[in-house]
């Protein structure tokens, strides 16, 4: 008999989108919960999706950047500014948090870029199930279904770091620059700049860049899939023993402005780390639906993400347009890095779009006159979210790993090389938090096993990077992407 009860995803970025994907082409009723909006893209539009939010351009830039800012001594813990908006932060003492909040998730703002762990043996070793050879097909898969190649040097448009320091000796400004995968559109050399340059942080308008919700979703939804938007889950409540286990979610609906409960037959934690560990630790901490996985919380890490603003004052053009990410920075004499350690992965990117941004003359001539250095690296996961009166609190220290005094010392020999300004952040940000809940072999090693499944609780998975055993030193879409699809695949294997 079928089970009428659905597989219930939560969330909808990469991770929630692809696992909704399969799953529904495998012939399961899923439905995803979606906190956010669908936001009003090309693609949203044309498939008729109702009352989708606003990107955050122009005067909606004020009401719709920001969901909810969390920190403690705030009242509640954090103050809510619209449900609908684009971001929230975490903040605690040593580290802040960025997460998105919409349909798709963060493939709207993230750079596009689609690269592999830095440690070629990264998924070796964790559990005698998961192995490097066993998720590269996941690897390659991802990779073509985004179409995601290296960008040309000729067509990806202007302002490219390698058309902007040709002269300049000390950098390589070949195709090297951009020996990346990016999941972008074909004939980039045919597309406006003001189209390209819409595609950054502020969100993906026109689809030049794909995203998960026009990849994965929309396509799935034509086959049977629900989504949900403007639906949070609360709390998860664990019902029944052995072969009969099932989940009660309990739902703030946003949209009807009502409490709903959902049954479900199987779970996928797809929330992102942050809002995935928040999940886990209320049901278990807060309200008693779950227990056990005593290494919730622990092994938590930023991904060296750390950043530094750019200025450039030479010359008229407007640094914001072109591509969201715009290379890698590499030194052509690496005898000028002066570190035991290997050089770390920096990326430049974009300032939010000059255009896009509302009429203030600091925020334009901000965005306009600089670019955003973006190091990151494996840092050593020291790292822990906990509830603390009912409020989540991340503590990670970062001057616990070395990788972030190595990018700090790589944003001044790069300063120096350019000859042009670097403002560094005052504060450790990421927007690449993972860990949490790693994949492990036991209960005391990892909350979850080779299908993603939580120990001693059957039907409860996790598809998001909070299963990261240790840090990936790079981008990390891709490789959420290939554990979302492992996970996919053996839930349909099980039922």
């Amino acid at each position: 008999m079928t089970d009428p009860r659905p597989v219930v995803v939560i969330g909808s970025g990469f991770a929630g989108s692809i696992v909704a994907a399969k799953l529904t082409k495998a012939g399961r009723k899923v439905l995803i919960l979606e906190r956010g909006p669908w936001r009003n893209t090309t693609a949203v539009r044309g498939a008729g999706i109702a009352d989708p939010a606003p990107l955050p351009h122009g005067a909606r830039f004020f009401t719709h950047i920001l969901r909810r800012i969390n920190r403690e001594g705030l009242p509640g813990g954090g103050l809510t500014l619209n449900r609908r908006g684009m971001y929230e932060i975490f903040s605690d003492k040593h580290i802040d948090v960025a997460c998105t909040s919409q349909v798709g998730g963060s493939s709207h703002v993230y750079g596009a870029l689609h690269k592999r762990p830095q440690d070629s043996g990264f998924w070796d070793g964790h559990h005698d199930k998961i192995s490097v050879a066993q998720m590269e097909g996941y690897y390659r898969s991802v990779l073509a279904e985004l179409g995601s190649a290296p960008v040309s040097v000729d067509a990806g448009g202007p302002n490219l770091f390698a058309k902007r320091f040709a002269n300049n000796p000390h950098f390589i400004t070949d195709q090297r620059s951009l020996d990346i995968d990016m999941g972008l559109r074909d004939g980039l050399g045919t597309i406006a700049t003001e189209e390209l340059s819409g595609e950054g942080l502020l969100g993906s308008a026109r689809g030049i860049k794909r995203t998960a919700d026009e990849t994965w979703l929309l396509p799935a939804m034509r086959n049977g899939l629900i989504v949900k938007d403007m639906c949070e889950v609360e709390s998860i409540f664990r019902q029944g023993d052995g072969g009969a286990v099932s989940y009660r979610l309990d739902v703030q609906n946003y949209k009807e402005k009502k409490r709903e409960t959902i049954v479900a037959s199987r779970v996928i934690l797809a929330a992102g780390t942050i809002n995935t560990m928040k999940l886990l630790l209320a049901s278990r901490d807060r309200f008693g639906g779950l227990d056990g996985m005593p290494r919730l919380g622990f092994g938590v890490g930023g991904n060296g993400d750390y950043s530094a603003y750019w200025r450039h004052e030479a010359g008229r053009e407007d640094l914001s347009e072109g591509l969201p990410t715009r290379g890698m920075i590499l030194l052509s004499n690496e005898s000028l890095w002066q570190s035991s350690r290997p050089w770390p992965v920096i990326v430049e990117g974009a300032m939010p779009y000059s255009r896009l941004l509302p009429w203030i003359p600091f925020l334009k001539h901000f965005s306009r006159r600089g670019t955003l250095l973006a190091g990151l690296g494996p840092d050593d996961m020291s790292g822990r979210v906990f509830l603390h009166k009912g409020k989540m609190r991340i503590d990670f220290d970062p001057r616990e790993s070395l990788i972030y005094q190595d990018i700090r010392q790589a944003f001044d020999l790069i300063e120096d090389l350019s000859g042009h300004r670097l403002t560094h952040f005052p504060k450790v940000s990421t927007v690449h938090p993972m860990g949490g809940a790693p994949l492990g072999s036991s209960p005391e090693k990892g909350v979850v096993d080779d299908a993603g499944e939580i120990y001693g609780h059957p039907g409860l998975h996790i598809a998001d990077a909070s299963v990261m055993p240790a840090s990936l030193g790079a981008p990390p879409s891709l490789s959420i992407a290939a554990w979302a699809n492992n996970v996919a695949d053996k839930i349909i294997s099980l039922c």
